[in-house]
């Protein structure tokens, strides 16, 4: 036989040979992998007691800080007492803590009212603040009122006076409006806070850019905005009472300097048409035809001198106010809470009160909405769905962690059969 046949039938050997060999390393991988997945997963059972006890213990720590907050607040030192309302409000606005916040109210209470009255600027802010998130806390249960009753008339002495900062007085402003809007319980303590409301922002009326600050503005907001969120859950006769003499303030401020005070002029007209139209189904202003020029003109404005971004958010919000003003048609909203549970945003109203909310809880909105009684009444979720029953399709992030070190060892694995197999290939040729 010739030597170049013989030499070409021994490498077709090893080629076979080395397929085989490979065929059952890769099965043996295959195995191996497997089994190696069955054992993390018999591991991972084996350790959901554990996962148990650290979610316990993590509910601890939080209770502990909370507690340490608690304490921190009445201490002597200014800077401490700051950083632990900071502490304070961002616990009780991502977690439900209901029963050691019922246990210590009377304490917490006692140190926001020296916080309010004696405290700096950054201070009143921040227990200003810490007012709204107990009574959120407190929101489903009788002690809210007696919290409120409390702190009411103190955030109505701070948001007169002059002399504190703007930015605290603005915190009031919010403030009042929520704490109004969760516990009180007579018609005539919202119309009350309503008119207050109102007297603390018409100043803004004929002002200037040159005689307003930023800050200044940003009280004025805050007033108008929690005007328009007590004027959602108002009397009817209220409304019908005031809507026309109210309209004609909120025109002026629509051509204010200040794109959040227009903005917020605009959502409380809405508001405005929204609850008279409930009453009369042909309401009309007497300046209608006037009003919808303005918005029409706010909806596409382009003037160069006011900032992209304000242009842009100015556009989006006085399109929606326009489109309801003119032809009643408000964009209806989903917000999905759980698998179970989804937010309806269908009125003007329910929009203002989730825009507040959020406002105040931020991201720890979701956990509220899951959790909190008050909210789930509020916003018509019923009652809060034990977290047992929600179904929770993720893997934990150890079983993820496992998942992935099988797939790569198999993955490595097969990489290097595929490298040796295309070294004999190049070896042979």
């Amino acid at each position: 036989m010739p030597k170049g046949k013989r030499k070409e039938r021994r490498i077709y050997k090893e080629r076979k040979s080395q397929q085989v060999s490979d065929d059952e390393t890769e099965t043996l991988d295959t195995v191996s992998a497997i089994s190696s997945i069955s054992d993390q997963q018999a591991t991972i059972t084996d350790g959901s007691t554990d996962v148990e006890a650290e979610e316990t213990s993590v509910q601890e720590n939080l209770e502990e800080k909370l507690q340490s907050c608690i304490e921190g607040i009445s201490q002597k030192s200014a800077k401490g007492r700051i950083e632990s309302l900071h502490s304070l409000r961002a616990i009780l606005s991502q977690k439900y803590l209901i029963e050691i916040v019922s246990q210590n109210k009377m304490t917490i209470t006692d140190c926001l009212e020296r916080s309010l009255k004696k405290g700096s600027g950054e201070e009143k802010s921040t227990a200003a603040l810490c007012s709204i998130l107990i009574l959120i806390q407190l929101g489903a249960s009788e002690e809210r009122e007696e919290v409120f009753k409390s702190l009411y008339p103190i955030l109505k002495v701070v948001l007169s006076d002059t002399s504190i900062p703007l930015t605290a007085r603005a915190s009031c402003a919010e403030a009042l409006g929520l704490c109004t809007f969760i516990a009180a319980e007579e018609t005539k303590d919202f119309e009350d806070v309503i008119t207050f409301l109102e007297n603390i922002f018409k100043l803004a009326f004929g002002k200037t850019p040159q005689s307003s600050t930023a800050d200044f503005y940003v009280l004025m907001n805050s007033a108008v905005a929690a005007w328009t969120l007590l004027l959602s859950v108002a009397s009817d006769s209220f409304t019908l009472s005031s809507r026309e003499i109210h309209l004609c303030k909120l025109f002026d401020l629509l051509s204010s300097t200040d794109v959040e005070l227009r903005i917020s002029a605009g959502a409380a007209i809405a508001i405005i048409y929204e609850r008279a139209r409930e009453i009369d189904e042909e309401f009309e202003s007497e300046k209608f035809d006037d009003l919808c020029i303005s918005l029409k003109g706010l909806s596409t404005e382009c003037n160069k001198y006011r900032a992209k971004k304000d242009r842009r958010q100015q556009k989006s919000s006085f399109r929606e106010i326009l489109n309801f003003v003119m032809k009643g048609n408000f964009c209806e909203h989903f917000i999905k809470v759980n698998a179970f549970d989804i937010v309806i945003i269908e009125t003007w109203a329910l929009q203002t009160q989730y825009n507040a909310l959020c406002h105040v809880l931020g991201s720890g909105m979701n956990v509220h909405l899951q959790e909190n009684q008050l909210l789930r009444d509020i916003f018509d979720l019923g009652p809060p769905i034990p977290l047992d029953s929600v179904p929770n399709n993720k893997c934990s992030k150890q079983e993820r962690h496992m998942i992935h070190d099988a797939a790569f060892k198999a993955r490595t694995k097969n990489r290097k059969r595929m490298r040796d197999i295309k070294a004999v290939v190049a070896t042979g040729e």
